[in-house]
């Protein structure tokens, strides 16, 4: 056998040491909500699609609208790759996700090839009496659905970031929840209750494989808008810390606020200028984004 030269060994100590300081993950894909434009939706299905993908979106999150395609998997995966649209992730119900439903569930989102279901809310989520149980039945349907072969998570609002014990209610499930839980913070809603986005973010490391972009005002301000990019958050800032700590893969744009009588989708496409302003910085500082 030959000897190992002194040079290769410290080639690759440098190589070694090059590779540990490289960013932990690549920029996020775009994903939107698509409750952010439920009454679009509703009036042109397909034109409505179109027009999310010319935002430059590459995928949508589901929230239960399918229009003329309800009974139409083929149909709607058809409009979406029309569009290069994917599925980043579905929203769905306690109801989908009951003892009695939840197989019809898996069945119906594999035929749209959906790896990852999100329970967007549950009024046990912030109720001292039912959360111990609440918390058993999301670990009842993590355990189901990772059988087969699929993510689960929970989606918080402001109320989970009120105290209980000696912590929250978020605290409370995050804790009692596998590590491969998903928790899709929603940074609107924390910011709604006062929190540091950043500091959530960091909290649970790794667990924020989607996140829901959201501007929603701490407080009213008549120089902010619930806008992305015109409210009163640092996305810049936000953006870095969950690619750094939330391992975040998409990052779901939801728009709740339609101020100065916007239309829905004109409000998202700012929104969307928004979030583009901040992948553009974080890219501009090293980062590179996924193919």
């Amino acid at each position: 056998m030959k000897p190992i030269s002194l040079s290769l060994v410290l080639f690759t100590l440098l190589l070694s040491s090059c590779q540990s300081h490289s960013p932990r993950s690549s920029l996020p894909k775009v994903s939107v909500q698509l409750w952010s434009v439920r009454t679009p939706l509703t009036e042109d299905f397909d034109n409505t699609i179109a027009q999310l993908a010319k935002l430059g979106f590459q995928g949508v999150e589901l929230a239960g609208y399918f229009g003329p395609y309800e009974d139409d998997p083929s149909g709607f995966l058809a409009l979406l790759a029309k569009h290069k649209l994917v599925i980043s992730s579905a929203h769905v119900s306690t109801t989908d996700l009951s003892t009695q439903n939840i197989n019809a569930t898996i069945e119906k989102y594999r035929r749209l090839g959906v790896d990852t279901l999100i329970l967007p809310s549950d009024k046990r989520s912030d109720d001292a009496e039912n959360i111990t149980r609440f918390i058993d039945e999301l670990n009842r349907i993590h355990g189901q659905l990772t059988d087969a072969g699929m993510r689960f998570g929970f989606h918080n609002h402001d109320r989970e970031f009120t105290q209980y014990k000696q912590h929250t209610f978020w605290d409370e499930i995050a804790q009692n929840t596998d590590p491969a839980f998903i928790l899709q913070l929603d940074i609107g809603w924390v910011n709604r209750a006062g929190l540091q986005p950043s500091e959530m973010i960091k909290k649970y490391s790794g667990r924020m494989q989607l996140a829901h972009f959201k501007a929603k005002l701490n407080a009213p301000s008549s120089d902010k808008r619930p806008i992305i990019g015109e409210d009163d958050l640092n996305w810049n800032s936000i953006l870095r810390d969950s690619i750094r700590y939330g391992g975040i893969e998409w990052l779901v744009v939801e728009q709740e606020e339609y101020p100065d009588n916007l239309t829905p989708l004109a409000s998202v496409a700012l929104s969307k200028r928004g979030v583009d302003n901040a992948i553009a910085a974080i890219r501009q500082n090293g980062h590179h984004s996924r193919d």
